[in-house]
C-alpha cells in the first residue's frame, strides 16, 4: 500500500533527478483514498510531516500548496 508521504517523495525524487522538465512545480492537494469511506483524504500535510528522503529547505511550504524549485 503506497501512502501520502511516499507520494510526495517519489514526485521529488523524479523532479530532482531532473526527469520532469521543469525548473518548478506547484503541488495543491495530496489525497490518499480511503476504501472503507469509498472517498478521498486530502493529506499534504501528514505527508510533509512523515517524508524521509527528501530535504525539505528544498521545498516552499504555504498554506494551500507545496512549491518545488531547482538551485
Amino acid at each position: 500500500m503506497f501512502h501520502s508521504s511516499e507520494a510526495l517523495e517519489d514526485i521529488c525524487h523524479v523532479f530532482y533527478k531532473g526527469t520532469i522538465p521543469c525548473r518548478k512545480i506547484t503541488i495543491y492537494d495530496i489525497e490518499e483514498y480511503i476504501p472503507f469511506a469509498n472517498q478521498w483524504e486530502t493529506r499534504w500535510e501528514h505527508a510533509l510531516d512523515n517524508i524521509e528522503n527528501v530535504d525539505v529547505k528544498l521545498m516552499d511550504v504555504k498554506k494551500d500548496k507545496i512549491i518545488l524549485r531547482k538551485l
